[in-house]
């Protein structure tokens, strides 16, 4: 890149205002953070819940990096912050509540909750027969799942036979997908 061809090197660079050694080496552009930048792209989409700071921990785990700097990547990645999406629910059939005329007809369940002296606390399941007031189920536990629920309704159901309709409100334990598969495999 002289500017005539018989003009050396030297007096070109003179004209131009350029050292010779910056006119020789010429600039390698080499980014520091490529790694980085690659194994924050591989966390955020293998953890697709995870924000920049929770990205900073997995990365401090094996190397010391300033937050500040994983989070201009981050931005500078385009990455965001991904919105949850609601799930569907699954459509529960709504059976109009009629009195119950014999035992064993309706039951309704609930949770209550309780603590400790210790603080700790702790939930019962009641499964009460609505004809006659009278308590099939009162299990006290600290955590009660749906499997839970599902047990404790296997057993009851053993010793007092399958009601035709329970009623329950809308917990979490009471609309999961193995409470809804046990009620429609039993028919309730």
């Amino acid at each position: 890149m002289l500017i005539k061809p018989k003009l050396g090197e030297r007096k070109s660079c003179r004209l131009l205002q350029v050292s010779r050694t910056g006119f020789r080496n010429r600039f390698k552009f080499f980014d520091k953070d490529e790694d980085l930048k690659e194994r924050i792209r591989e966390l955020a989409y293998k953890h697709k819940r995870a924000g920049y700071r929770q990205i900073h921990d997995f990365i401090r785990k094996e190397e010391r990096v300033n937050h500040k700097r994983i989070y201009r990547l981050y931005v500078e990645l385009g990455l965001k912050y991904r919105i949850k999406r609601k799930r569907k629910r699954l459509p529960l059939p709504t059976v109009p509540k009629l009195l119950p005329e014999a035992s064993g007809e309706r039951w309704s369940m609930d949770f209550m909750s309780d603590s400790l002296y210790s603080g700790r606390k702790f939930r019962i399941l009641n499964v009460i027969d609505d004809y006659g007031r009278l308590a099939i189920a009162t299990k006290p536990e600290f955590s009660i799942t749906s499997e839970g629920v599902v047990r404790i309704l296997n057993e009851a159901v053993e010793v007092y036979g399958l009601p035709k309709q329970i009623v329950v409100d809308n917990g979490p334990e009471f609309r999961s997908k193995t409470f809804l598969n046990w009620a429609l495999d039993q028919k309730v």
